[in-house]
């Protein structure tokens, strides 16, 4: 359990950090100085400062408080940030919910619902968050509203799981697990 830093030129791990748990969610803050990653089934998402090529613990986002050895009912999976960098978007795949981070203060500061195992996360250009729900049929997409944002759902096949969107954010790519295709969705 944990996250290993690979130099890419030469395929060497370079680093190895050990989590009580890890999870599919990674993501850089937009001014490269923050790593976050997911920590599964300990419902948090950890903090890493990052420097010189590499990371050192600063501290863990807590999504929910549990005892020490009872499962996780948050589990953080995919992971993406704000372009601002203060919100962090994280897909909490064992309650079927996104959950919207301010960085600053480290706490939750809305939930909002998904369809089954919320799996990816990916943030546009314009501020859209979407969520793929690997539990289902579709892609939740989560646009600015006034404070909060405003929730429908996008029809895609069965077990959407990773993401991306083209630069501009008027494509996403959606991978269909049980189909073997990638959808791709006109935003």
């Amino acid at each position: 359990q944990g996250v290993q830093i690979v130099d890419r030129a030469t395929g060497q791990v370079t680093q190895t950090l050990a989590q009580p748990a890890a999870f599919i969610g990674i993501a850089f803050s937009p001014d490269g100085k923050t790593l976050y990653a997911s920590g599964g089934n300990q419902d948090v998402v950890y903090r890493y400062d990052w420097a010189a090529g590499r990371a050192t613990l600063r501290d863990s986002i807590v999504l929910a408080h549990k005892a020490p050895r009872a499962p996780g009912r948050r589990y953080p999976a995919g992971l993406a940030l704000s372009a601002d960098g203060r919100r962090l978007f994280v897909a909490e795949n064992m309650a079927d919910s996104l959950a919207v981070v301010d960085v600053a203060s480290g706490k939750v500061a809305q939930r909002y619902g998904t369809d089954a195992y919320p799996y990816a996360v990916v943030v546009a250009p314009n501020g859209t968050v979407y969520v793929s729900a690997w539990g289902g049929f579709t892609v939740s997409e989560f646009t600015p509203s006034g404070t909060g944002y405003a929730v429908r759902r996008i029809g895609v096949g069965r077990h959407p799981s990773a993401m991306a969107l083209n630069r501009t954010g008027s494509r996403l790519f959606v991978a269909s697990g049980s189909t073997d295709r990638v959808m791709v969705v006109n935003t």
